[in-house]
């Protein structure tokens, strides 16, 4: 923090395995947590999965100690946007394709979830009472159409949902 105003340093990169798509970050203690897709699916595959929400990915933590490690549980179709909660010492991660949001401890041992329509990105407010998370409002054409028409920008809707820090079966 330099005269009140926040700024991050860039410190340099950690390499990712063969094949991988890695979406959002968070930090941790001495660490970050990611959520990871295989780079390997076709568009085909990626279509089916979507549909019949078939496991496209897992959450990862990397730390100076061990490198990559998937936490256990965390599987799920398209993961997405993620949050560490240091405070409650939760993992909130937002299972796009699943349409839920799932927390789970730092281990990965799952421990509840909400239903949101496609989740995809989660933040706290600015007290950190509530989680923040934008649900994707298209249907599945819309979203296809999103996904592989990258010569115009996706004008999908979205909804924010205001989850209580604490109490995420409020909304």
């Amino acid at each position: 923090k330099i005269d009140g105003l926040w700024f991050a340093e860039w410190r340099g990169c950690v390499d990712a395995e063969k094949n991988t798509i890695l979406n959002d970050v968070t930090a941790a203690p001495r660490g970050f947590f990611t959520t990871k897709f295989s780079g390997e699916l076709s568009a085909w595959s990626l279509i089916w999965s979507y549909l019949l929400q078939r496991d496209t990915g897992l959450v990862l933590r990397w730390s100076y100690e061990e490198g990559w490690q998937p936490l256990a549980q965390t599987a799920g179709s398209f993961p997405n946007g993620l949050h560490w909660n240091k405070d409650q010492l939760e993992l909130v991660v937002n299972e796009s394709g699943g349409n839920r949001v799932n927390f789970y401890k730092p281990d990965g041992e799952f421990l509840r979830s909400v239903e949101i329509k496609q989740p995809d990105n989660i933040v706290f407010d600015p007290d950190g009472s509530r989680y923040l998370v934008t649900g994707q409002d298209a249907g599945f054409v819309e979203t296809m159409g999103c996904m592989f028409n990258r010569s115009s920008p996706c004008r999908m809707g979205f909804t924010v949902y205001s989850l209580p820090v604490g109490d995420p079966d409020a909304i």
